[in-house]
């Protein structure tokens, strides 16, 4: 009998945890962090302890408590008895995890999954999601594609041993390439080596259900809808998706071919249902291209982090006006990844006009000394952004700017 239970993503942006059940197979579609729902208790400078492990996510109800599905190395021998009681208490285990793409209000709770549950992603979404975990400092929030095993010292949870990768199936490649296998199984430091994992690909059933999937268009590239055979008929799940963007037609096929499967439930995105449309891409374009070409001294775009296609259109409002784009290193390394996963996305090395800032540190993780190594001929200094303002733009974050 099928049954479908929202643990998060209702009434709130992002934090979707939806798990459908029929006969014999159970999955999750998404396992987001919940932004809205996490403000009330943490902030920037407040956080969940690492060493609880799993208790003040479930404390808070960040998590729903489904003893089974989580790592047992963040658990603690007396945990669960401390949420037996709740309603929403349950034992189960899980097919797997439909992600609909990298976001980390869909993506981000995965950290905290069993590392032998399979997550079914395109392999664009796979890619963007390790080069964002490979990018910033070790959090175990942010343990999406690899994660690092604790060990209880005096009742403190501390890491130890070497990180292990999450299963991960590409759905739509039957094969990558050396290079491509090489990022994937790429350690984040070289005192921790990542374990190589051989990935899947192209499967056609999650459990005993029949699968399909679909590209949608969104301002992260890979985004992914799915839709699932059950006893009851087709369920599909939209994730996130719009109609105005520069793949709005990859969102119409995917009506298209819903219609088609007249689907039995239809699980859909509706963060901005009732409010009128906003602008497209191409209107954003035109509006800052108006802004940059009457500005005579520094430009600087902030924008929604990994938001690849208004990277794109900054980049070609660049070229309109004479100016390079500056980006930062987590941004190269990011777009290296794109490229390793689809050769639709071209690579840095064909764009003289792209610079990348050399950020003020005393210590480079190793992917910022690849970035360095690889580009050098591309870094600039503050002093270079100083003495050239008049011919960058530089993409810098409210964050960067520190």
């Amino acid at each position: 009998m099928l049954s479908i239970t929202c643990y998060g993503g209702v009434g709130e942006i992002g934090g979707n945890k939806i798990l459908l059940e029929d006969r014999d197979t159970r999955l999750f579609f998404d396992f987001g962090f919940p932004f809205k729902k996490r403000a009330k208790y943490f902030e920037e400078y407040l956080n969940p302890r690492p060493g609880a492990g799993l208790l003040d996510l479930l404390e808070m109800g960040l998590l729903p408590p489904l003893k089974g599905i989580y790592r047992e190395d963040m658990a603690g021998k007396k945990l669960w008895q401390e949420f037996i009681s709740s309603p929403l208490y349950r034992e189960l285990t899980i097919d797997g995890v439909l992600l609909t793409h990298a976001h980390v209000d869909h993506s981000g709770y995965i950290s905290f999954l069993r590392d032998d549950i399979p997550i079914y992603a395109s392999t664009m979404t796979a890619f963007i999601a390790k080069a964002m975990q490979d990018s910033v400092p070790p959090n175990f929030e942010k343990e999406v594609c690899y994660s690092l095993p604790r060990g209880s010292k005096g009742g403190y949870l501390r890491s130890q041993g070497t990180y292990r990768p999450r299963p991960f199936v590409f759905l739509d490649s039957p094969s990558i390439s050396r290079e491509a296998q090489d990022f994937w199984n790429s350690p984040p430091t070289k005192k921790n080596p990542l374990r190589p994992d051989p990935y899947c690909s192209t499967p056609e059933k999650i459990g005993g259900l029949r699968l399909k999937f679909f590209p949608v268009d969104h301002s992260i590239p890979g985004a992914t809808a799915f839709a699932v055979e059950t006893s009851s008929g087709w369920v599909g799940y939209t994730g996130d998706l719009r109609f105005h963007g520069r793949s709005s037609d990859q969102t119409e096929r995917f009506v298209e071919e819903m219609h088609r499967l007249c689907p039995h439930i239809l699980l859909c995105e509706g963060t901005r249902l009732r409010e009128k449309r906003g602008a497209s891409e191409k209107e954003a374009f035109d509006n800052c291209l108006k802004l940059v070409k009457k500005t005579e001294g520094l430009v600087i775009a902030d924008f929604g982090a990994r938001n690849i296609e208004r990277l794109v259109s900054f980049y070609n409002i660049a070229r309109e006006t004479g100016r390079n784009l500056v980006i930062m290193g987590k941004d190269a390394y990011l777009l290296d990844a794109m490229h390793l996963a689809s050769e639709g996305v071209p690579s840095i090395d064909q764009y003289p006009d792209i610079l990348i800032y050399k950020d003020f540190k005393s210590r480079l993780s190793s992917w910022e000394k690849e970035i360095h190594r690889r580009y050098e001929d591309k870094l600039i200094s503050p002093s270079y952004v100083r003495e050239n303002a008049l011919d960058i733009i530089l993409c810098f974050s409210f964050w960067d700017l520190n």
